[in-house]
């Protein structure tokens, strides 16, 4: 089959490896700039997420587009084709950095979301494949055999670039470390500095993608090899699977289930057996025997994806039954959809025969616009997977569906993104549900939340205080100004180690020095407070105990038992307004 790639001579041509230059410089110059702007101390653009997440995109992912179809597509279609990526890349861009999420940075640098990230780069490497494809031939469903010569050569030249690019950089770092054994440092330097990796990383992208490019044949030969090795893994997957299936109707579906990753498996086992059925169909035009190992093998797989999305679907439905709709599990969908969609085309195209199957190309075409068409979905508010989550979940509560104990407050603040922070802000002040007080709070609480796993500390009240802090000698009228003060937020030290870690606490009242004035200890087996009075009767924490309090007994002794104040055998130091003092070395548990 003879490509474009084919009929250019680009060997000897300067211009096509002069301009994969200049667009990789020109991406280095825009990158280290937003890079750099999203350092330690933040600034423009990066402080505004609706500019910064799109250009960022774009920045990425339209030179490789360029460096790609440079080889294949005519200057006017490259240059529509990368316009129309910008425009798809900031759409997605700005509804990810406008939809919302909570974020631990501070200043917060907002990075698109990894999901995004994941699910752009093999979608519109798809995405450029068909619009490859699509404009050599003027037609949306190009010839199959095109479709396959392209697809694998720029996913070969990717994977080599990827390698290439690895390798480079490991190259770099040996030389620094070699250099460094000699203390030269310069190397090491030199590649820690953004201005300088950035460019260089580009550069060898471009390089590596310009030298395999020239080279077709030699990727052709590379890939019927990879192919053909690939494709004998087949049969032996095949059995492994029909050898799974048939073992279902000997032991139930619950041991399946219980894994809570059943779906996921099934589909990682389902693209895999698609995937070995490509490698044996190739493009189609060897006309592979019908009584061949792979023949059959690929038959029986064809037959085997049905089933497997079949159980994919139901555990799916399963949880989502049990425990409603989720971001995962919103994702978890559109990847049983695509699965499906191979599923019913594979097997009613019958690889069996050894023909020539026009349905599973057709197949392939049609997944293929299927997850461009997920992917648009799933990353705009058309089908966001925290807007459907929060609905759901949030419709389940109302309903009654979950009780009010077994809701997950803090997935809609962590993971509902914006409609999840309005669902709960709405939540904290409804009045139309069943225990709307319950409601209310543990709304509030999940809109204070800074750590999904840990609630905010809970103000201990009056009867925490009474019930974990043993009064010394008993029957003392404890000030109320002081009781307060310690449960309160003015006390956050005597606060966290006392009550809010539901310890038992002695507050023993005694005479210091020469000052008519009470003073009380504060002690727990994790901190000593000395809480002196002022002439208004304020109280204030002066000083903290020094010493191993969590020696045994050491709470039973300051709750009854016999305090001596003696002096201290140094005196304390006064350096720059801070008081420093000596602790002795035998101040040890006995």
């Amino acid at each position: 089959m003879i490509t474009p790639s084919d009929s250019q001579d680009t060997t000897n041509a300067p211009s096509p490896f002069l301009f994969r230059a200049a667009t990789a410089l020109l991406q280095a110059c825009v990158v280290y700039l937003l890079l750099d702007s999203a350092g330690a101390h933040s600034s423009w653009p990066a402080t505004h997420p609706t500019l910064f997440v799109p250009s960022l995109l774009v920045a990425i992912y339209v030179p490789l587009i360029v460096l790609l179809g440079l080889g294949n597509l005519g200057g006017r279609a490259l240059a529509i084709w990368a316009i129309l990526a910008s425009m798809i890349l900031v759409t997605l861009g700005y509804h990810d950095a406008t939809r919302g999420r909570f974020l631990l940075s501070a200043p917060p640098t907002y990075w698109p979301w990894y999901a995004l990230w994941l699910t752009l780069t093999p979608a519109l490497f798809i995405a450029n494949v068909l619009v490859t494809d699509a404009s050599l031939e003027r037609r949306p469903f190009p010839s199959y055999t095109l479709h396959f010569d392209t697809a694998w050569k720029q996913g070969m030249q990717l994977v080599f670039t990827l390698v290439f690019v690895g390798l480079f950089w490991g190259v770099l770092h040996l030389g620094a470390s070699l250099f460094s054994l000699i203390r030269i440092d310069f190397l090491k330097t030199l590649i820690g500095h953004l201005w300088f990796s950035c460019p260089a990383t580009t550069l060898a992208v471009a390089a590596a993608l310009h030298v395999t490019d020239v080279q077709p044949s030699l990727l052709r030969s590379a890939r019927s090899l990879a192919l053909t090795l690939f494709s004998w893994l087949l049969p032996l997957l095949a059995l492994l699977v029909l050898g799974f299936l048939v073992s279902l109707p000997f032991v139930s579906l619950v041991p399946l289930w219980h894994t809570h990753f059943a779906t996921l498996l099934l589909l990682s086992a389902e693209a895999l057996l698609i995937f070995l059925i490509n490698c044996w169909y190739q493009d189609g035009g060897g006309e592979p025997q019908a009584r061949s190992v792979k023949c059959l093998a690929a038959g029986m797989a064809s037959l085997q994806l049905p089933v497997l999305a079949g159980l994919a679907i139901g555990g799916l439905l399963l949880r989502v039954r049990q425990y409603g709709w989720t971001e995962e599990r919103v994702f978890a969908a559109a990847l049983v959809a695509v699965a499906a969609c191979y599923a019913v085309g594979y097997a009613l195209s019958r690889p069996w025969t050894g023909r020539r199957l026009p349905l599973l190309e057709r197949t392939n075409f049609l997944a293929a616009y299927l997850m461009m068409a997920l992917v648009l979905a799933l990353f705009t508010v058309v089908a966001d997977p925290a807007r459907i989550m929060v609905g759901d979940q949030v419709a389940r509560l109302e309903s009654g569906t979950i009780p009010i104990d077994k809701f997950d407050f803090a997935a809609l603040k962590f993971d509902g993104a914006r409609w999840g922070k309005a669902a709960l802000e709405e939540l904290s002040k409804t009045q139309d549900l069943a225990d709307a007080a319950i409601v209310n709070d543990r709304a509030a609480k999940a809109l204070a939340q800074t750590n999904r796993s840990f609630l905010p500390p809970k103000p201990p009240t009056a009867a925490d205080f009474t019930d974990h802090v043993t009064i010394w000698p008993a029957g003392h009228t404890v000030p109320p100004k002081l009781s307060d003060m310690i449960t309160g937020a003015a006390d956050v030290r005597g606060r966290t180690f006392c009550l809010q870690g539901r310890a038992t606490c002695v507050l023993r009242f005694l005479m210091l020095g020469s000052d008519d004035h009470e003073s009380a200890l504060l002690v727990s087996s994790g901190i000593g407070l000395l809480y002196t009075e002022d002439a208004n009767g304020n109280w204030k924490v002066a000083a903290m105990l020094s010493g191993t309090l969590s020696c045994p007994n050491s709470l039973d002794a300051f709750r009854g038992g016999n305090l001596e104040q003696t002096p201290h055998p140094w005196p304390d130091l006064q350096v720059a307004g801070q008081r420093f003092s000596f602790l002795p070395e035998e101040n040890r548990c006995p």
